[in-house]
């Protein structure tokens, strides 16, 4: 099994933990190598999980697990942190966002067979709810920008000062000139801005389908169970068949010419020369009788100077 970074074998491990109800520790934990043994490991028990790095040292690679515990399970668990909890609870409070506490003692009783004390479980809550959600985010980042009020008699239109340039934000239309309001249908930071100078709430300007009224309406309607292919209601009727297309014929591969055109042509004319074409009278007379020039295919004659 692999692993993108330690950190996630490390949350892996955590998680497999908790579900088994065990108690571990870190043996080692170094930067090219993690090493997670049981408590129990001095009364015998032989837990161990071990990773390191590839030879690649591109991923984590779990090497040694050895999954045989004898120590008993327990209902409380150091692996289930403060920063666990939360990140448990925040999915839970998009669904319920009146979670108590209570509720969230008997979500953790249920489905990991935990006994938390009552501060951490009230710190694990306050950590989820102020765990900022998309738009709280580009609320945030909102800050850095300047709305200036262009005058019309609605106070919907702004000039957004900032950096890298300027934007224009019509709050009436749901406008703005980077166009990230129209693609998403959520206020961008142009657009917060300029809600906080007007002090109304951007959840207010987002488009409806956004909201959870809109998803619960989707999935309002039930769906009817379908049964299996083999028990579908046969056709009197021929099945459709494919049209008729007529095969490809491949194209036979030709053998090419040896030589291009251009080279056949200059071995052509280069035959019919004179050898004696280029050399001086005087040593065309000495040599017409005693020597015949017998041209090679591609010779070229020297020139005249």
């Amino acid at each position: 099994m692999k692993f993108n970074t330690k950190q996630d074998f490390i949350e892996a491990v955590r998680e497999f933990t908790i579900q088994e109800g065990r108690q571990i520790k870190w043996r080692r934990n170094e930067s090219y190598r993690a090493r997670a043994i049981c408590m129990w490991k001095k009364r015998g028990c032989k837990w161990v999980d071990y990773a390191s790095k590839d030879r690649e040292e591109t991923c984590w690679q779990m090497k040694t697990f050895y999954n045989d515990h004898i120590c008993p399970r327990k209902s409380k668990n150091r692996a289930a942190n403060r920063k666990w909890l939360a990140g448990k609870l925040v999915k839970k409070l998009r669904k319920y966002p009146n979670l108590k506490h209570g509720e969230a003692a008997t979500y953790f009783k249920r489905r990991c067979d935990l006994d938390l004390n009552k501060s951490s479980l009230n710190r694990a809550l306050t950590d989820a709810r102020n765990v900022h959600s998309r738009l709280q985010k580009i609320r945030k980042e909102s800050g850095k920008w300047l709305p200036i009020w262009s005058g019309d008699e609605h106070y919907e239109r702004f000039e957004i000062h900032g950096w890298p340039t300027n934007m224009a934000v019509d709050l009436g239309k749901s406008i703005c000139t980077c166009r990230f309001w129209q693609i998403t249908g959520m206020p961008c930071v142009h657009a917060c801005a300029a809600l906080s100078q007007v002090n109304k709430d951007p959840e207010d300007f987002c488009h409806k389908w956004l909201t959870m009224d809109s998803y619960k309406a989707t999935y309002l309607h039930s769906l009817n169970p379908i049964p299996g292919e083999a028990l579908w209601e046969k056709s009197q009727y021929l099945k459709p068949l494919a049209p008729k297309v007529a095969p490809l014929v491949p194209i036979q591969p030709t053998r090419p010419n040896k030589l291009p055109p251009k080279r056949r042509s200059q071995h052509s004319t280069a035959a019919n020369m004179d050898p004696m074409q280029g050399a001086s009278s005087g040593t065309a007379a000495r040599l017409a009788g005693v020597m015949r020039f017998v041209p090679t295919p591609g010779f070229i004659p020297p020139r005249k100077k």
